[in-house]
């Protein structure tokens, strides 16, 4: 993999999908195919800070329930790693709406998109945040 330019501006926005679910993960995939993103998936939570500094993330859509790593425990880890630019940082799962808006308030996740309604919430939180 190429190391992103930062200070390209004519680059796509880049969206770090990490779920250890593939077919979740292909999921938000699919549906960011419609927009003007660069995507970059993973299914290893630990691999998340690596990622991070290698591309760039303008977003990044966690998977909350994930063996080794949780999602909320990778976004404390982002805001500790103190980065130049912090990425947005969305919580993806199945929980329920309370418990998921729970813990991304206590871990200091941006935003909150239930699986069970589809990734139409997330795509539309990302088109907000990346101004597409």
């Amino acid at each position: 993999m190429v190391r992103r330019d930062e200070e390209d501006s004519s680059r796509l926005p880049c969206v770090l999908v990490v779920d250890d679910d593939e077919a979740s993960r292909h999921l938000v995939e699919i549906a960011l195919r419609g927009l003007e993103v660069e995507v970059v998936s993973c299914a290893d939570p630990t691999a998340v800070l690596d990622l991070v500094l290698e591309w760039a993330p303008d977003a990044i859509v966690l998977d909350v329930m994930m063996p080794g790593m949780d999602g909320a425990t990778v976004v404390k880890r982002i805001h500790e790693a103190q980065l130049e630019k912090t990425p947005k940082l969305v919580l993806w799962s199945a929980l329920d709406s309370g418990a998921l808006q729970q813990r991304a308030q206590e871990c200091g996740a941006d935003a909150v998109a239930l699986k069970l309604a589809g990734p139409s919430v997330l795509t539309r939180q990302l088109v907000e945040w990346l101004g597409l």
